[in-house]
């Protein structure tokens, strides 16, 4: 996995254009899609035991990383 700039938005200005929030509740979940000049990615952050459902963009998206596994290359795609 070539380095983020994803994660390094340092303006407040560049993070509220380039972070949307997609779903979040009190229940430990949030997802949200950051999307900047360089790269997009979309983050589901799930701190509950359980397993959760969220509806994410259209698209392909490469997973990194899924319940106790995480790899720097893709472990699958989402279509």
């Amino acid at each position: 996995m070539e380095k983020s700039t994803a994660y390094r938005l340092k303006k407040y200005k560049k993070i509220a254009k380039n972070i949307k929030i997609y779903d979040k509740d009190d229940n430990n979940l949030i997802a949200f899609k950051i999307d900047n000049e360089s790269e997009k990615m979309f983050v589901i952050y799930n701190a509950s035991e359980g397993s959760r459902a969220v509806k994410i963009p259209a698209g392909k998206w490469k997973v990194y990383a899924n319940g106790g596994y995480a790899s720097d290359k893709p472990i699958s795609v989402i279509k």
